[in-house]
């Protein structure tokens, strides 16, 4: 199970793993998938998320770019934040 099926339970319509992988690579979050972007590095537990992160061969790099330029901002996650 990848972890779109963590991050779609709150929203209406869903994203698939593919899809925010694609966004995190991109380093460009914007509008509305902003808040399953939140969701992500706030209810995926680290482990999952390095895991969806090698399976779709996206960097720390790229994570933490994604990390300290919008979400960190408004919700942090010391776990994440350990990796660095």
């Amino acid at each position: 199970m990848g972890v779109s099926a963590t991050v779609n339970v709150s929203f209406k319509d869903p994203i698939s793993d593919t899809d925010l992988a694609r966004i995190i690579k991109s380093g460009a979050v914007t509008g509305s998938v902003r808040p399953y972007i939140d969701v992500l590095f706030t209810e995926v537990s680290v482990s999952r998320l390095l895991v969806f992160a090698k399976a779709h061969d996206i960097t720390l790099e790229e994570l933490r770019h994604v990390y300290d330029s919008y979400v960190k901002p408004r919700y942090r996650n010391s776990d994440f934040e350990r990796l660095f």
